[in-house]
């Protein structure tokens, strides 16, 4: 079970989750994939897409075995001290993430 989700996200383009340049503890990512093609995301520790990249998630093609699937980054999350930047990859129409912002 997870405490202290403070925010939910969906992005279908790049862009900060959360507030911008705050810590960031993600928990999801739920997938939609688009088409196809399998694909990728990244998730930078910044404010841009030339921030250090973090994490790389890869994804199936957009088939019904891809749908909804979801990432859990552990009952701890990821924290992305610098913010959390979304890098948006093409095979993905949507992700929507659970959050929480750190102090």
């Amino acid at each position: 079970m997870l405490y202290g989700i403070s925010g939910s996200a969906q992005a279908t383009t790049g862009g900060a989750i959360g507030p911008s340049g705050s810590p960031i503890r993600l928990f999801t990512a739920v997938l939609t994939p688009t088409g196809t093609v399998a694909g990728s995301f990244a998730l930078n520790n910044g404010t841009s897409a030339t921030a250090t990249t973090w994490a790389t998630i890869t994804n199936d093609r957009g088939d019904g075995v891809a749908v909804g699937t979801v990432v859990f980054f552990g009952s701890e999350g990821l924290l992305f001290s610098s913010g959390c930047f979304y890098v948006h990859g093409t095979s993905n129409s949507r992700v929507t993430f659970q959050y929480r912002v750190e102090k």
